[in-house]
């Protein structure tokens, strides 16, 4: 066990079960799932089950919130040690006891966010083929009517999910274009393309609001500015057919140029868990945005980059070893990997995961 694991576990163990009654209720929430994750980590699995059992005992009933922070955390920790049920039962728990208790804007902002984790769970495809390497997922196809019905109910409030504040409907917007994409060449998507449609033309129109939000961050919000940046290369694509394509290349490479000098800010400054992220989110807007089997100096350049970073963080990970805040990773390196031709660390984060 790593030294400061252990500091923290003291560290977490002595504020929830000393300090008693003296912890306010949203601390205390985050110090239950901080020190059931480190358990995780370091394959204290009898400690994390009965400290999960604490926080349920406590949270599970107790006010609305209380209930929307232990539900949305048993997700994780379900994913965590591999327990479908969990992720169900939370699933279930949040759609009947816990949205519609909500007021009316955080019920639309947890209907997307709950859409999202049934579509963890109901993969469109569900097989991968890696060179002559046939990788096959679970068959998790019995989620799919559940998928739908959440679909459903999102068509039902998308005029008042249009409304939300633009940075939190910026967000919601990306999770439900993924999960659209995913249905776009089955018959699925018909009762779905409008709002398919209109969310392109969101990201296409959403440039300038981009831009105003990036220049009203200050220098100390290093990971926020490259959020930001990483949405505007996002929305790029949906403005690329829009451009001169003899400029676009140029365009591409000042965004990507403004990514990496978030991403080497985050790494003088020892932020690993974040300079991962931001790797990987580059790497993923780049392989979507571009063709990365041929084109200009440029395209070809960029596509190096993506392999630059992927080593990087292959790296990163490697040194720190098996961090639990790692795991939502592995099959996203994989892929990008896959798409890269690098079949060796592809197989590496398939198996991880």
């Amino acid at each position: 066990m790593r030294g400061n694991d252990l500091e923290a576990m003291r560290y977490y163990e002595k504020a929830l079960f000393s300090a008693g009654d003296k912890v306010k209720k949203r601390s205390k929430s985050i110090a239950f799932q901080n020190l059931i994750d480190l358990y995780v980590r370091n394959g204290e699995l009898e400690k994390a089950s009965w400290t999960f059992e604490k926080f349920k005992t406590e949270f599970s009933n107790g006010g609305i919130y209380d209930k929307a922070r232990f539900f949305s955390y048993q997700m994780v920790y379900g994913r965590q040690i591999g327990n479908r049920s969990l992720i169900l039962d939370s699933i279930a728990a949040i759609l009947i006891d816990v949205i519609p208790s909500l007021p009316k804007k955080s019920q639309l902002i947890m209907l997307v966010s709950t859409l999202k984790a049934v579509y963890d769970l109901s993969p469109i495809t569900p097989m991968l083929t890696i060179n002559s390497l046939t990788v096959t997922m679970p068959d998790v196809h019995d989620n799919l009517t559940q998928l739908l019905t959440l679909l459903y109910a999102v068509r039902q409030k998308w005029e008042e999910i249009s409304m939300l504040p633009f940075e939190k409907l910026f967000e919601l917007n990306k999770e439900l274009f993924y999960i659209l994409t995913r249905l776009a060449d089955s018959n699925l998507i018909e009762p779905f393309r409008q709002i398919y449609g209109e969310l392109c033309s969101f990201f296409r129109d959403s440039i300038d609001s981009i831009d105003r939000k990036v220049l009203s961050l200050g220098e100390p919000f290093v990971y926020e500015r490259w959020q930001w940046e990483n949405n505007r290369l996002f929305a790029a694509r949906f403005f690329q057919k829009e451009m001169n394509q003899a400029e676009w290349p140029g365009y591409l490479t000042k965004v990507v140029d403004h990514m990496e000098d978030l991403i080497q800010e985050l790494d003088d400054n020892d932020a690993v868990l974040l300079s991962v992220e931001a790797k990987l989110y580059l790497v993923d807007e780049v392989l979507a945005t571009i063709d990365h089997k041929s084109g200009s100096s440029i395209q070809n350049d960029l596509i190096e980059k993506s392999r630059k970073y992927l080593t990087e963080t292959d790296n990163q990970i490697t040194a720190i070893g098996n961090h639990v805040s790692f795991c939502s990773f592995y099959i996203r390196i994989a892929f990008y990997a896959m798409t890269l031709g690098e079949c060796s660390l592809c197989s590496k984060y398939y198996n991880c995961f």
